[in-house]
C-alpha cells in the first residue's frame, strides 16, 4: 500500500490519476461543502459526537447549505424532534424513521411531510412525494442530525484511521455506514472510531475494497448523446498520449449557454494540472485519434490543504478533495449535443457489465437528488463507454470516501501520490464499472424518460481487466446533480430533453 500521507503539502499544482485510471472516482470541495473538519487544536478528549447534532439542526435552519435535500430533512427535524430522515422504498412508499415520543402521533408526522412536500417547486418531487400523506412510520434508534454528526466524526478522524475508505449516512438503515479495505482494517479501524466519542451502535461497518479512479460506446455517433466514449488530448503539450473517459449528459444553462459535462479527473490527469482547461475532447472514430467534438472550458481547481477533511489527532489530512469531480465542455462548430441518455440493449445487473450494443437514446424529463430514488435494486443506472448501461440501488446518498492518486510527471513512488477525498457524493451498491466510464451519465427510472442524477466518478471492489469483477460487491459513486450545480454557479444546469 502506497503511504497515503508522503506527498508534501506544499505542492498543490501537481494533480493527477494516472496511476489509477480504472476507478470512477472524484472529489472536490466549495465553500458551502460539509461540516469543516475539527479545529486543529482540539482536544484529544473528544465530546460525545451527538453533542455536535443541535448545531447542524441550527445550520440548517439558517439557511447554510452543505447537504443538498438532506438540509431539507433537518429543517424538519427542527419541527419533529427525532425525525429520523426518510426514503422511497421499491414500491414507492414513503418511509419515515421516528424515535418513539407521546409528542407526535403516525398522523402528524404524515401531515407535516404531506404539507411541506406538496408544497415543492419541482414537479418531480411532488410525485415522488405524494404518498407521504400515507408514509410508513419505523421507529428510529437516532435522529437524522445525530447520524450526520456521526458521519462528520468519523470523517474528521479518517486521516488517522488506516484502511478506511468512505463513511456516510444510510437512510435507509438508520445508521451510519463505514467502509474499509478489509477485514483487519474494520477491526482495527472500529477502535480508533469508538476512541473518538462514536457509540459504535450507530455504525453498519463494511467491506468495500481498495477504491479506484476510472470512460464500448466508441462509436462514430452524431450529435453527441451520453455515454459515449471519449479522450481527452493535446498532442502539442503532450504528443502520443491522452485521457479516456465519457460523455455525460448535455446541459443548457439559464441563459441559453450549452455545455456537455464529463469527470474532471478524465480532463486534468494526464498532464497532472489541477482544473486543466483549453485541451481538446475527441470521440472515438474508426480510425486514431477520433473525431474533436469540444474544448473542456470550465474546470474549477480542486481545494486544498485546510480546505479538506484534516485529523487533528494525528496532524495529517487530504491532499486534494472536491464534491464534484465534473468538467463543463463547449462543443466546437459543426457538432452538436441531444439532451438524451443512452442505453445498452443488454443492461449489467448484480455487479456484471452490460453490452456494448447501444440500444437507443432516451429523453430526460428532469432531475432527482438520490434521497428520492427508489430502493430498488435496479433503480439507478450508469451509461459509460467501458462497461455500458449497469444497474444498481442507491446505498448511501451522500457519503465521503478516500483514495490514493498517482500523477505521472513526478518523481518515483511514493511521492508521486496524493491522498484525496471526495465528499457527498452518492454510493451505488451492487452495480458494475470499469476504467473509463468516469464522466458517464448517471439516471434513475424503469424506462424512457428518466431522470438526471449525476455523473459517474469512481468504483470499488476487485478490479480485474479494468473492469469490476466482484460480482454483486462492486458499487460506483457519482457526483450528485445538486453538488454540480452549486460547485459551477451558474444556476440550474438543465438537462432536459424538451426544455
Amino acid at each position: 500500500m502506497i503511504d497515503r500521507h508522503s506527498f508534501a503539502r506544499s505542492k498543490p499544482r501537481i494533480f493527477g490519476f494516472g496511476a489509477l485510471v480504472a476507478l470512477t472516482l472524484a472529489v472536490s470541495c466549495s465553500p458551502d461543502g460539509p461540516t469543516p473538519s475539527a479545529p486543529r487544536g482540539e482536544s484529544l478528549q473528544p465530546r460525545h459526537v451527538f453533542s455536535d447534532a443541535p448545531s447542524l439542526v441550527g445550520d440548517a435552519l439558517a439557511g447554510r447549505v452543505r447537504r443538498g435535500e438532506q438540509d431539507e430533512m433537518l429543517r424538519l427535524e427542527a419541527q419533529l424532534p427525532g425525525f429520523g430522515g426518510f426514503f422511497i422504498d421499491s414500491l414507492g412508499e414513503v418511509v419515515v424513521y421516528m424515535r418513539s415520543s407521546d409528542e407526535f402521533t403516525p398522523a402528524n408526522v404524515r401531515a407535516l411531510l404531506h404539507l411541506k412536500y406538496a408544497a415543492r417547486p419541482e414537479a418531480p418531487v411532488r410525485s415522488v412525494m405524494a404518498p407521504a400523506a400515507r408514509a410508513r412510520i419505523l421507529e428510529g434508534a437516532y435522529a437524522l442530525s445525530e447520524l450526520i454528526a456521526t458521519e462528520n466524526r468519523i470523517v474528521s478522524r479518517a486521516m488517522g484511521i488506516k484502511g478506511i475508505v468512505g463513511v456516510g449516512t444510510s437512510l435507509i438503515r438508520n445508521r451510519v455506514k463505514v467502509g474499509f479495505r478489509d477485514s483487519l482494517s474494520m477491526t482495527r479501524g472500529l477502535d480508533a472510531i469508538a476512541s473518538a466519542g462514536v457509540p459504535l451502535a450507530a455504525l453498519i461497518p463494511e467491506v468495500w475494497g481498495e477504491l479506484r479512479l476510472e470512460a464500448t460506446w466508441k462509436s462514430k455517433i452524431r450529435p453527441t448523446r451520453g455515454g459515449i466514449g471519449i479522450h481527452v488530448r493535446n498532442q502539442t503539450a503532450m504528443p502520443n498520449w491522452g485521457a479516456a473517459g465519457s460523455h455525460g449528459f448535455n446541459v443548457r444553462t439559464s441563459n441559453g449557454t450549452n455545455y456537455f459535462m464529463t469527470a474532471s479527473h478524465v480532463a486534468q490527469n494526464y498532464r497532472g494540472i489541477n482544473g486543466l482547461t483549453g485541451d481538446t475532447v475527441f470521440q472515438y472514430d474508426r480510425a486514431w485519434p477520433g473525431t474533436p467534438i469540444g474544448v473542456i472550458e470550465l474546470n474549477p481547481a480542486w481545494n486544498t490543504g485546510a480546505s479538506c477533511p484534516f485529523d487533528s489527532t494525528t496532524q495529517t489530512g487530504a491532499d486534494m478533495c472536491t464534491e464534484a469531480d465534473v468538467a463543463l465542455g463547449r462543443f466546437i462548430g459543426g457538432v452538436t449535443g441531444e439532451r438524451k441518455i443512452g442505453t445498452s440493449v443488454y443492461e449489467g445487473q448484480n455487479g456484471q457489465p452490460g453490452t456494448q450494443d447501444i440500444n437507443g437514446y432516451y429523453p430526460i424529463q428532469g432531475v432527482l437528488s438520490p434521497e428520492f430514488v427508489m430502493t430498488s435494486t435496479h433503480g439507478v443506472h450508469k451509461s459509460g463507454q467501458t462497461t455500458g448501461t449497469t444497474t444498481g440501488e442507491i446505498d448511501v446518498p451522500l457519503t465521503t470516501i478516500f483514495v490514493t492518486a498517482g500523477f505521472p510527471s513526478a518523481p518515483p513512488p511514493p511521492s508521486n501520490h496524493l491522498y484525496l477525498a471526495l465528499q457527498n457524493v452518492a454510493r451505488v451498491a451492487h452495480a458494475g464499472h470499469g476504467g473509463g466510464d468516469s464522466g458517464g451519465a448517471v439516471f434513475a427510472g424503469n424506462g424512457s424518460p428518466y431522470y438526471a442524477l449525476g455523473i459517474h466518478v469512481g468504483g470499488d471492489g476487485t478490479i480485474s481487466n479494468g473492469i469490476c469483477n466482484a460480482g454483486v460487491n462492486c458499487a460506483f459513486y457519482f457526483a450528485r446533480w445538486d453538488r454540480i450545480e452549486a460547485r459551477f454557479g451558474l444556476g440550474p444546469l438543465n438537462p432536459n430533453t424538451v426544455q
